[in-house]
């Protein structure tokens, strides 16, 4: 094997497992990972998975880190020198990360920056000549002499980078476990959510022998499973149900929840051989199929014994595993003795006491008759594959699509007929500009290459077949509008002056510079090339518009969009009518939907255990019932109140710290849960829940730690809530002393916030704090520490205004009201809850800018919603509209 396709490598070569992560040196996510998996990982991984994992570095350029490559070149230089030294001269390149930054080299040289690395060369023990002798770029006399090879290291860099685009490697850092990308883990990640994660990667096997056998005990619907202790191409195993008195023998295989599987009017154990990744499978919920070698499994329906023997051994190398699952409703126990190790003799199967001989007509062999295995017979999710071993990793695999060229006319006779489907959900808009579609025509009337329109084909009725565009959109609609005469056709070369139509209607002078009756041939009979697939799901045609459009996988967020339930229908008319949401989280790749669905699963479901993970959604999103009148109720107040409260202070989700899905969800949990309560209370209720979870979690991330700690956080909530114990011992309990130094905090906080939000209505100029302060101090105000601040605060206005202390009036909000012209009633209403209206105009729409009292925001904000059917606009210029002098504010 090459030094390039063996990688970096720490840990044995012949470790049944395979850790790989891709770094660029000068990625600071990068350095975050590799120190944790340097420094506690990989000892912990020694310490506790001896032999079992071995660690490979790879090399992953990012191209907006314009310097990596130097530094990359450096590692690679070193290990020539001395390979030993690799990982020491990784850890100091990693230490001292952003001397290669951006910011500290682009001033420097390419021969200064390997002067630069030189000295963390010496620093490691080795000689900086001989390095940078590899790293020096030849010098030529002439120009027309120079060949642009680079350096020494050039040849073996290509190398590396060739290998990550070959494995369709895109950013760093990314981790591979045994081959397979996994998008879970992240830099971020601690130690703990290392361990557990390591804990459901590595092999259960047996250390003392590869020939295993013993009693194994199985709850109702359970998994049992056990793995060769390495890479074989063998396993010969018998196993038996039994009843006994006997416990399981310890240490034999291990026991997990595991995928539910199908109840049998038969009683028994299904049995599966297959490589440790698929037996995984079988206890994962969410996964999709589990594929399994038929010829050597009992999978089909459950039996009383099974046994299977690879003779000839199976092709390829693997972790083989051998997997029983229970269907019955009570435990099951059997008795198995297995061997994964060619030659070496299988123990008897030893019989407990108190045996169950197989009837007759219970199966004992391995192989089930082929013709009767139907998709009803089983599970879904346990699919037999004969050539699991030699194709393991084509198991998401498609069906072969069909290459085909279509004329241009047959093309736009479907597309009028409705037979190719153009806007499937997952379709962009139409985002070509007329130019841009004219140059298209240009390119097929010249004969220039066009990319090929991709296709899944769905089977109708009368012979019929409905083509769904996957990707293409544009250019069909392009075509179309052009034999529709609804673009010409420009010659670039011609300008925009000379245009060009498919075809002259009803000598309409408009159209009287039409292609010619042999253009127009030549045109209708152009090719495009068409790829079509058939048979393709609704979730596989999503996926492969993701990867053509963006050259990724699906998010977990983007795959929901798919289902077309009550329930997913709701969540997508939320986030349609109140686009603001997109303002405080997360709006790439379907993100808002995922977060709205979640809420709307809290919010129905209460529950007080982690329960969002993909799968759970999943289900809650496939579930055809209608949805219940008391969650769109509930919802439709939820997000009206959410949308008001981003449109008066979106700032306030984003302060010190960015708005975590998680939080999102939890804070329209409270509006739910905490109905009829002031703005101010949601909003202050919003800060102390960001400050609350940080006081336990650096990082907010979707999990069952952080859950719990919000759901600790809402019931405190609830407590504080309560009116028995507000009135018992107030929201705040403290000594004499602290309560003096609170009262007198709350005071001063009092009056800044009214010197903030009012002014001198007669010279529009705001008042000072201590101004304030003093007029609080006529009207002998106490301060009530179980209230909330800010309805003190309006309580104090209203107090100053009605015993005229002080002229004082509230700050006016300054708005932007955009209004469809047609509804010229709007304005007629919108006329009296205006205190001043500084411009105005008429055009295609109607829009008016003005100064509001801010009491008259939410009724603003309802007439605008429930008389424009949604496209009226409301826009915030400014909370408080004041002057300061001849400045305006």
């Amino acid at each position: 094997m090459s030094l390039v396709s063996s990688g970096h490598r720490l840990g044995a070569s012949t470790a049944p497992h395979v850790l790989e992560v891709y770094l660029d040196y000068v990625c600071p996510f990068s350095a975050k990972l590799y120190k944790r998996v340097r420094n506690e990982v990989l000892p912990y991984i020694e310490e506790n998975y001896p032999g079992k994992v071995q660690f490979i570095f790879r090399h992953q350029i990012q191209p907006w880190h314009p310097f990596s490559t130097v530094v990359h070149e450096a590692a690679l230089a070193v290990e020539k020198i001395e390979s030993t030294k690799f990982f020491q001269f990784s850890d100091k390149l990693f230490e001292v990360q952003q001397q290669y930054f951006d910011e500290s080299v682009h001033n420097l040289s390419r021969a200064q920056i390997y002067e630069s690395l030189a000295k963390h060369v010496k620093e490691i023990g080795m000689s900086d000549s001989q390095f940078l002798s590899l790293l020096y770029i030849p010098v030529v006399s002439e120009i027309e002499k120079a060949r642009n090879e680079g350096n020494k290291i050039t040849s073996d860099l290509k190398l590396h980078i060739k290998l990550g685009r070959e494995t369709r490697i895109h950013v760093s850092p990314t981790v591979l476990f045994d081959k397979i990308v996994d998008n879970e883990v992240s830099s971020g990640w601690n130690f703990d959510q290392w361990k557990e994660w390591l804990a459901k990667k590595v092999v259960y096997s047996q250390d003392s022998a590869d020939t295993n056998f013993g009693i194994g005990v199985i709850p109702e619907y359970q998994t049992w499973y056990i793995c060769s202790k390495g890479l074989t191409n063998y396993i010969n195993y018998i196993l038996q149900v039994v009843k006994t008195p006997e416990n399981a023998t310890s240490g034999f295989g291990i026991n997990e929840v595991g995928n539910r599987p199908q109840v049998y009017d038969k009683e028994g154990l299904l049995v599966f051989v297959s490589n440790y990744t698929f037996i995984r499978s079988l206890i994962d919920q969410n996964a999709p199929k589990v594929l399994y070698l038929p010829d050597l499994s009992c999978g089909t329906e459950p039996v009383q014994k099974c046994e299977g023997l690879t003779d000839p051994p199976l092709d390829s190398e693997q972790i083989y595993c051998l997997g029983v699952v229970n269907p019955n409703k009570y435990e099951t126990k059997f008795t198995a003795s297995i061997s994964f190790t060619k030659g070496a003799a299988r123990p008897p199967l030893v019989i407990p006491i108190e045996e169950i001989t197989p009837t007759e007509s219970t199966p004992t062999k391995a192989t089930p008759p082929k013709d009767t295995l139907s998709p009803s017979d089983t599970r879904s999710f346990i699919l037999p594959n004969d050539n699991i071993a030699n194709k393991l990793d084509m198991t998401e695999a498609l069906t072969k699509p069909r290459n085909v060229n279509h004329t241009l006319y047959k093309l736009y006779d479907w597309m009028e007929r409705g037979l190719i489907d153009t806007n499937p959900e997952f379709q962009r808009d139409i985002v070509w500009n007329n130019t841009k579609q004219c140059h298209l025509i240009d390119s097929i009337l010249k004969n220039y290459y066009v990319p090929p329109i991709l296709f899944s084909c769905k089977k109708l009725d009368r012979n019929r077949w409905l083509r769904i565009c996957i990707d293409g959109k544009q250019r069909l609609t392009s075509i179309r509008r052009f034999m529709n005469n609804e673009i010409p056709y420009l010659c670039p070369s011609e300008g925009r002056t000379k245009k060009t139509y498919y075809e002259n209607i009803d000598d309409d002078e408009q159209y009287s510079n039409a292609l010619s009756v042999g253009e127009k041939e030549d045109f209708d009979n152009s090719e495009l090339v068409c790829i079509e697939y058939y048979d393709l799901t609704i979730l596989q045609e999503q996926e492969i518009f993701s990867r053509v459009q963006l050259g990724l996988a699906l998010t977990t967020a983007e795959k929901l969009h798919v289902f077309t339930s009550p329930i997913a229908e709701l969540a997508k008319n939320i986030l349609e009518q109140y686009p603001s949401i997109n303002k405080i989280v997360d709006n790439k790749r379907g993100k808002p939907f995922q977060l709205i669905v979640q809420a709307l699963h809290m919010m129905e479901l209460n529950p007080t255990k982690f329960s969002a993970n993909p799968g759970v959604i999943t289900k809650y999103l496939q579930d055809d019932r209608s949805v219940p009148q008391e969650l769109k109720q509930k919802s439709s107040r939820v997000f009206a109140e959410l949308d008001f409260l981003i449109k008066v202070d979106d700032e306030i989700f984003t302060k010190d710290h960015r708005f975590a899905p998680i939080e999102f969800v939890f804070f329209c949990y409270i509006l739910a849960k905490f109905s009829d309560l002031e703005m101010a209370w949601y909003q202050d209720t919003l800060l102390q829940m960001k400050e609350y979870v940080r006081k336990y979690h650096a990082d907010i991330r979707f999990n069952q730690t952080v859950y719990k700690t919000l759901w600790n956080f809402v019931e405190q909530v609830d407590d504080n809530l309560q009116p028995d114990n507000i009135l018992e011992k107030g929201q705040l309990q403290v000594s004499d002393k602290e309560r003096t130094h609170q009262i007198d905090s709350i005071y001063r906080e009092i009056a800044t916030m009214v010197a903030e939000k009012c002014v001198n209505p007669e010279t529009k100029r705001p008042y000072t704090v201590t101004m304030i302060e003093k007029a609080m101090s006529e009207l002998h105000l106490s301060v009530n520490v179980n209230r909330n601040t800010k309805s003190q605060v309006l309580e104090v206005i209203k107090q100053l205004q009605e015993k005229k202390i002080i002229p004082i009036a509230r700050a006016q909000m300054r708005l932007r009201i955009t209004t469809p012209i047609k509804e010229k009633k709007v304005k007629e209403k919108l006329t009296p809850l205006i205190s001043n209206l500084e411009d105005e105009s008429y055009g295609d729409e109607y829009e008016l800018i003005c100064t509001i009292d801010p009491g008259q925001f939410r009724t603003i904000n309802e007439l605008l919603q429930s008389n424009t059917n949604g496209k009226g606009q409301l826009e915030l210029l400014s909370l408080n509209d004041i002057s300061e002098g001849d400045i305006k504010f």
